[in-house]
């Protein structure tokens, strides 16, 4: 049996070592299905804030970009939410790493990574974060590293879909297991992928056992929920909990980022605010209940007219591209109807496609977002950080630095 770490949110999120290959997992496992209770008002330990800044809540825009792409002023998408000092990192696209090191954030303040989905661009990263802290001399993770993400998907090959549905071709990367989950990812990061290094390093610069140091943590959808890749991709349910510790309360929702499944969207919920990534997706009703009445809602956009003309696809491709950018992303047309039917008090738009900064100016990113909706709003830049402040009367108002 593989040796197991302490399950941080009851018997249905599996925790494993990410070296151990996992187990065969039973269909519908997830998170505990419990609801959590109120956070604490903490009295005992003193809280780990940097001392450069005593701001309790910080969002930083680290990369604002979509897509495995070389944009021109913009990387990857990654967010840090820092609480009292201690930061969530959600996703890890081109540039996360060094980003995260140039906003003055620490290795030894990194807890909690949470991938939204497994498409390359929102962990091509996840290498340098899991190696680059603890091959530096002096600097490594203060305490366990926490990796979440989806769980693997059981789909039988041949795939044969009802029509409408994904038809797997005749090429496939592993059939047996053809869509691992978070687990299988690091197990390859650290099995295979970066075997050599580990173990030189091992000999050479005598390391401690970075196994010991990095726990993986599947999330697996409610089983009441239905959901399945090959006939219900997205079905409506209610947010379920991830983990919490004493800082802020995670819960989670499936998204629908058209086959990618499944794809995640995160809320974290802290004493000084809320803070919602919508991960990818199109417009649906679950995110919507996730990010009911949130304080600040990080959401994605793409401008169609503008990505047709960057990428300039065959015309054969046309139509299919179109459709399938609409099926799995929000037009920046949508976003502003989206945040003014959740509620939200905040909306800052990542994850942008196209994302060339010298292309799109943040008012037309915002031109349909200022009609539809009524609070404050901002398009997300690169190395930029947002503050909630509370004003008197009113609702958590925006600062973007």
């Amino acid at each position: 049996m593989p040796k197991v770490f302490h399950a941080p949110v009851g018997d249905r999120t599996r925790t494993r070592r990410a070296a151990v290959s996992p187990p065969v997992s039973s269909a519908g496992a997830c998170c505990a299905d419990q609801p959590l209770p109120a956070i604490p008002a903490r009295v005992a330990a003193a809280p780990a804030v940097d001392p450069r800044d005593d701001a309790p809540l910080r969002v930083l825009t680290l990369g604002t970009a979509a897509g495995p792409v070389v944009w021109r002023g913009r990387t990857g998408i990654s967010t840090a939410i820092v609480v009292e000092g201690v930061s969530y990192l959600v996703d890890a696209g081109i540039g996360a790493i060094e980003r995260y090191r140039q906003q003055g954030l620490r290795w030894e303040d990194l807890r909690h990574i949470l991938i939204t989905h497994l498409h390359s661009d929102h962990y091509l990263e996840l290498p340098h974060a899991l190696l680059v802290p603890w091959e530096l001399p002096g600097e490594s993770y203060q305490d366990t590293l926490s990796i979440w993400g989806p769980g693997s998907v059981d789909l039988a090959l041949p795939h044969h879909a009802a029509p409408g549905q994904p038809v797997f071709p005749a090429r496939v990367e592993n059939p047996g297991a053809p869509l691992p989950g978070i687990t299988e990812v690091v197990h390859g990061i650290l099995g295979s992928a970066f075997q050599t290094d580990l173990n030189i390093r091992y000999v050479d610069e005598n390391h401690a056992d970075i196994r010991e140091l990095i726990r993986t943590n599947d999330i697996f959808l409610p089983r009441e929920a239905g959901a399945n890749l090959a006939t219900r991709r997205c079905p409506p349910m209610d947010p379920f909990p991830v983990f919490e510790d004493d800082r802020v309360r995670v819960t989670a929702t499936l998204v629908d980022h058209r086959y990618c499944f499944p794809a995640f969207a995160y809320r974290f919920d802290t004493e000084y605010g809320s803070v919602v990534c919508s991960g990818d997706t199109r417009p649906n009703g679950n995110l919507l209940k996730l990010a009911h009445g949130v304080d600040l809602l990080l959401h994605e956009a793409i401008h169609l007219d503008h990505l047709v003309r960057e990428l300039k696809p065959e015309p054969g491709l046309m139509d299919g591209l179109l459709a399938n950018w609409e099926e799995r992303h929000t037009l920046h047309s949508a976003v502003g109807k989206v945040a003014a039917e959740a509620g939200v008090a905040n909306l800052v738009l990542s994850h942008l496609a196209p994302a060339h900064t010298d292309l799109i100016s943040d008012d037309e990113w915002l031109e349909f977002v200022r009609r539809d909706f009524r609070g404050d709003s901002a398009v997300g830049h690169d190395r930029g950080e947002i503050r909630l402040v509370s004003r008197p009367g009113t609702r958590k108002s925006l600062v973007v630095r």
